[in-house]
């Protein structure tokens, strides 16, 4: 966690081994003797997120109507960002940076063609309107991404530390709101409601 803090704030470049090894408590030798090089750490550090990702977004995606899968999936990312702060900002480091390479290149790749596919499954049974699921996955990136990756400047913005409860809260239902815009999902309120007989 401590190496995933450093390269998001510093960014590869910035970030060293010495004050990696510093949060860690330990030396620079010690850093070593675990991780041969800086990009090994990098590596390491992008890799376990892009892990932490993946079980998330399986986690979320259990069986069940598309809607509520997809609710379920906003708010499950939007709390796991909002719990590592240190996320969003690597990630988007990671993903628009000249380091993007294996393995995070692939792993990341591989966590958008599986949204892709599962917009692309709720097309299939017209649950949502056909569009490029491409577009719609990224777009929903950066919905998830931006709010936590600049965090002084939605401070600024929002007036709230987004990292706050109250703040993650309403994040939460933001986030979920805007990603069914973005799918072409009704919102709970907007749905049409059942005739009584």
């Amino acid at each position: 966690m401590a190496a995933r803090e450093v390269f998001a704030t510093e960014g590869f470049a910035g970030a060293t081994l010495d004050a990696i090894a510093g949060r860690l408590g330990i030396r620079k030798p010690s850093l070593l003797h675990h991780f041969p090089s800086k990009d090994a750490l990098y590596a390491e550090a992008v890799a376990t997120l892009l892990e932490e990702l993946a079980t998330v977004f399986a986690t979320a995606l259990a069986p069940g109507p598309f809607a509520e899968r997809l609710d379920a999936l906003s708010e499950a990312l939007t709390r796991y960002l909002a719990a590592h702060p240190e996320a969003a900002a690597l990630l988007l480091r990671e993903l628009g940076g000249p380091r993007v390479g294996p393995p995070g290149a692939e792993a990341a790749v591989n966590l958008l063609r599986a949204s892709s596919a599962f917009l692309q499954s709720a097309m299939d049974t017209g649950e949502i309107p056909r569009r490029d699921p491409a577009q719609i996955s990224m777009s929903v990136v950066g919905v998830h991404l931006v709010w936590f990756a600049v965090p002084t400047v939605t401070s600024l913005v929002a007036g709230a530390n987004p990292y706050d409860p109250a703040s993650v809260e309403r994040r939460v239902a933001a986030v979920t709101a805007q990603v069914r815009a973005i799918c072409g999902v009704p919102s709970p309120a907007m749905q049409p409601r059942s005739q009584p007989c």
